[in-house]
């Protein structure tokens, strides 16, 4: 596996020494685009800090990178385990195959943030990737600060763009993914868990415990026929709340997911 040694300090050093800036990420498709123009302006120092290292990249996968390649197999099968998505689901018990895809994507965005952004987080401030702490191979605030980072990227003159363009100054794609991200992440992490459950916010739970009182806890199996019409009728209308609000939980849920699978080519480090 390559080392990638044009990211490495040393050719970041010689970059600046021919004057040459680097983006720190681009749109796919826009690096042939810095990589032509960067040529052209600098012909000596595009080929010490781009092409030379390729060639450094070669000769390390064809040599020690033999080496990397196993260790980077054991980490990715026994350790960071990428070819599987894990729920977060309590162990132990039975999930239906819905309950499954909406965590296992969702507990997907997380991991994401937390621990394939942190890690690329570490390009944008090297000092304040040491401070943080790292918990189980993730940093939620390193991720959040890569996404926070992403959402201000525009189009710009490091497009080779011109004020005249049309797109000039607007959100680029990866800033508007980004913006969906951070969305998931909050809704899965912050706002989902904090919604009412459907039984207490329709009412239906306040009925139960009322009934409980007045016929007893089995009075649902053995008295419901002593209930009065009025008492029907609350319990009638506390079911449809209830079921109103569990569809608007589901809508949300899969409109979220919706939206995992429009961006999901995005989602790539």
């Amino acid at each position: 596996m390559s080392r990638y040694w044009s990211e490495t300090a040393l050719f970041d050093w010689l970059r600046g020494k021919f004057g040459i800036e680097k983006p720190t990420a681009l749109e796919w498709g826009e690096w042939s685009v810095w990589k032509r123009n960067t040529k052209a302006a600098h012909p000596i120092g595009y080929w010490v800090t781009e092409t030379f290292p390729r060639i450094v990249d070669k000769i390390d996968r064809n040599t020690v990178g033999h080496i990397d390649n196993a260790r980077y197999y054991l980490r990715n099968r026994f350790w960071r385990q990428t070819h599987v998505l894990p729920t977060g689901l309590p162990l132990g018990e039975y999930h239906d195959l819905d309950e499954r895809i909406l965590h296992g994507v969702m507990q997907g965005i997380v991991d994401y943030v937390e621990k394939e952004l942190a890690w690329k987080s570490r390009w944008l401030s090297t000092e304040e990737s040491k401070a943080v702490v790292w918990k189980s191979g993730r940093c939620p605030q390193l991720g959040l600060k890569y996404l926070e980072w992403e959402k201000g990227l525009l189009y710009d003159e490091s497009w080779g763009m011109e004020p005249t363009d049309a797109k000039f100054g607007e959100l680029t794609d990866q800033a508007q993914r980004a913006i969906d991200v951070l969305r998931l992440y909050n809704w899965w992490k912050t706002e989902r868990p904090q919604r009412p459950d459907s039984h207490d916010a329709s009412g239906w739970s306040q009925y139960c415990d009322d009934m409980d009182k007045k016929y007893g806890r089995d009075h649902f199996f053995e008295s419901r026929d002593q209930e009065t019409d009025e008492e029907r009728a609350r319990s009638r209308a506390a079911l449809d709340k209830s079921h109103e609000i569990e569809a608007a939980y589901d809508a949300e849920d899969t409109a979220m997911l919706m939206l995992v699978v429009r961006i999901r080519k995005g989602l790539w480090t």
